[in-house]
């Protein structure tokens, strides 16, 4: 089922790239987290790959969702813009291969580790760029820390708008 959806999103993919802009909404089932029209409809003007995913150990909600939003609109971003991927979600690690993204945070100790196979402490590996490898996507890779590590300790907002400025300027460049 998993791979069946896989496949439909890369197709509705090459169908949109190669399509004219007006033909860019379509039903069809909803694929990964596409948001839904109040008609049912997925609108891919608002779903195409991302350029950046953020993987996090939990779908980040409540005050920690609220604060990733504050962060993400402080480099002109917004969650519509951007993929959350959680690692406790079955296949997070293919659908990370099925988007495709430019650059991966690594938000939080858990995703760093998991991510780039290291275990040292996030205050050692925290803003340092990384090479992502994975089935032949490669991409680069920020580890930083996770709203909640902010909410707990302040302190580290400073560490954080360092790294969301050195994503900004990843992704512009």
């Amino acid at each position: 089922m998993r791979q069946e959806l896989l496949d439909l999103a890369r197709r509705l993919r090459r169908r949109v790239e190669q399509s004219h802009r007006s033909a860019w909404i379509c039903r069809a089932p909803a694929v990964s987290e596409a948001p839904l029209a109040p008609s049912g409809r997925i609108s891919l003007r608002t779903a195409p790959s991302p350029r950046v995913v953020f993987v996090s150990p939990g779908a980040p909600a409540g005050e920690p969702g609220a604060l990733l939003d504050r962060i993400l609109a402080a480099i002109g971003y917004s969650r519509s813009s951007v993929h959350i991927l959680d690692m406790q979600a079955p296949g997070w690690a293919e659908r990370i291969r099925g988007l495709a993204p430019q650059v991966i945070v690594a938000l939080g100790e858990t995703a760093a580790h998991g991510l780039t196979g290291s275990d040292e402490p996030l205050s050692r590996i925290r803003g340092v760029w990384r090479q992502y490898r994975d089935a032949g996507l490669v991409c680069r890779l920020l580890p930083t820390y996770h709203p909640e590590d902010l909410l707990r300790d302040p302190a580290l907002k400073r560490d954080v708008w360092q790294d969301m400025k050195a994503l900004k300027t990843e992704l512009e460049g």
